[in-house]
């Protein structure tokens, strides 16, 4: 026969009690964990990067390559293509970006407006981006912190044997 061990009551309602502490507790700290990555500091970036690129190389394996390093922060720019704008900006709760720049006789523009929103991303609405006339209806873009976006824009063709490369870098950098 089995020997049966009875507990009073008292030790359940305790043994409940602790878990019941110990899950909201828990669930206290990753709230505020969650609050706190939400109100980090970061920072806006945006840089235009352009440049005449014979007609044969605008999609080439090898600046394909330099874009996806420049993309995930492992490289930099390909040499053809020089920074015409940067815009360096604190993520504040809404403000604006403007930036413009030129590159072999062509202008290149930034201008939009990025307002936070509540779970700590960034919308960015851009009015203008890249080089006019095409620049104008460009697109939105949310962007958490830590986050980096490549966009590549449509080549513009200069001569028969060499386009206008433009590519755009919007990154938000924690500090």
């Amino acid at each position: 026969m089995r020997k049966q061990f009875k507990r009073p009551a008292w030790q359940y309602i305790l043994l409940l009690g602790s878990l019941t502490s110990t899950l909201a507790l828990a669930l206290f700290i990753d709230a505020a964990q969650a609050q706190s990555e939400s109100d980090q500091q970061y920072r806006l970036n945006i840089d235009v990067y352009s440049g005449i690129v014979p007609a044969g190389e605008s999609n080439s394996e090898a600046l394909l390559i330099q874009l996806a390093a420049l993309e995930k922060g492992t490289g930099v720019a390909p040499a053809q293509l020089g920074n015409v704008v940067h815009i360096d900006h604190a993520a504040d709760n809404a403000f604006d970006v403007a930036g413009a720049g030129e590159t072999n006789g062509y202008k290149v523009a930034v201008r939009g407006r990025a307002i936070k929103q509540p779970d700590g991303r960034l919308k960015i609405s851009f009015s203008e981006l890249g080089v006019a006339p095409a620049s104008s209806g460009a697109p939105e873009l949310l962007l958490a912190p830590g986050e980096r976006r490549l966009w590549r824009l449509p080549d513009i063709a200069t001569t028969a044997s060499a386009t206008l490369e433009t590519v755009v870098l919007v990154s938000a950098p924690t500090k």
